[in-house]
């Protein structure tokens, strides 16, 4: 079980500017992409589908303003494709209306990656570390990735 925080991001900004994000519907998180969650009632609700399904989760937590965040957002995007029984949620940090969730996970740093076995938090880092955020993903799908042409 991974249980490392990292100072690899950048340091929280909370007074930055909200990003426009489009948001998608967090039941089709699993199916190989990124669900972008805009709302504490939205966060909830995909904790609450996690409690029913008994699947797992990473939330990355970033800000439009972050490099580190823009570097790893390719990997995490890909993670999704390559592991699609995990579902992969990305909350803008800057957004108010998903400020409860922030807090609650105390995010003083971006990125920061959550991982949820069922309704647990099981592990939380900080920073943009690949080979973290893989091993992570691996864990949560039981070691079970797609395979091509799958």
């Amino acid at each position: 079980m991974l249980a490392v925080t990292r100072a690899l991001g950048c340091q929280a900004r909370l007074a930055a500017p909200a990003a426009m994000m489009v948001s998608r519907s967090y039941a089709a998180a699993g199916s190989g992409t990124v669900v972008e969650l805009q709302t504490d009632e939205e966060y909830q609700a995909a904790l609450k589908e996690l409690t029913t399904s008994k699947g797992g989760a990473i939330v990355d937590f970033s800000a439009v303003w972050c490099g580190p965040c823009k570097m790893i957002a390719p990997v995490f995007d890909g993670l999704a494709k390559e592991f699609p029984s995990v579902r992969f949620y990305k909350i803008d940090i800057d957004n108010k209306a998903i400020s409860t969730a922030v807090t609650e996970n105390s995010v003083a740093a971006v990125p920061t990656f959550v991982g949820y076995q069922g309704p647990d938090r099981i592990t939380a880092f900080s920073g943009a570390d690949t080979a973290m955020l893989r091993r992570l993903a691996l864990e949560l799908s039981g070691g079970h990735t797609k395979t091509p042409g799958q």
